[in-house]
């Protein structure tokens, strides 16, 4: 029997993958998507993407976009107008070369960090720990899953087949980093709620 658990095809329940069994989902989350969208889904999992892929690419999606969101605003906090200095400089050339294509820009075309890769955010997180370390787990732990969070960027980034626990460890990631956001979260609505005066 083949094994494909590790390419995503086969579901926890140890059943394959069928793309009929989309339209079994909840109507709620089908009528969310645009036919367009819906379409291009079922096209890819029937025709040989795995749909373990998807899922560990949409989790790295939440993963990342919120480690920008963080960067960001912890940054512009400490450093004010000047805090893009901390990225590499690199990352301001992608972004003013892709002023080119202006006939396509995105909705992130204006955000500097939408430039910045995995390694970079990582980077800069180590460099200004002090800024992050209430809103991320123990250094010596955040350290140990970077490592593993890169080789699953890299995976996901290069399009390879997903190791078999690739979903599982981001997930875990995920989890682990509820209670921070939580904190990181709180304490921005603190800071600028109208009307509240900051606490000393």
């Amino acid at each position: 029997m083949q094994n494909t658990k590790d390419n995503g095809q086969t579901s926890s329940s140890g059943s394959a993958f069928s793309p009929d069994n989309w339209s079994s989902m909840s109507h709620d989350i089908l009528s969310a998507l645009t036919p367009d969208v819906r379409d291009a889904v079922e096209r890819c999992w029937r025709y040989g993407v795995p749909p373990m892929a998807s899922a560990l690419h949409a989790r790295w999606w939440q993963f990342e976009t919120w480690i920008r969101s963080l960067v960001h605003v912890e940054l512009r906090a400490a450093k004010g107008a000047k805090w893009s200095e901390a990225l590499r400089k690199d990352t301001v050339e992608r972004q003013q070369q892709d002023e080119a294509f202006r006939y396509m820009a995105t909705p992130d075309a204006q955000a500097a960090l939408a430039y910045a890769d995995a390694a970079d955010l990582f980077r800069v997180i180590d460099t200004n720990w002090k800024l992050f370390e209430s809103s991320l787990l123990a250094h010596s732990v955040w350290s140990g899953n970077v490592v593993q969070l890169l080789s699953i960027r890299n995976r996901i980034g290069h399009c390879r087949r997903p190791h078999m626990d690739d979903l599982s460890r981001l997930q875990q990631t995920l989890r682990d980093m509820e209670a921070g956001a939580m904190t990181a979260v709180s304490s921005f609505n603190r800071q600028f709620r109208p009307g509240i005066l900051q606490r000393s």
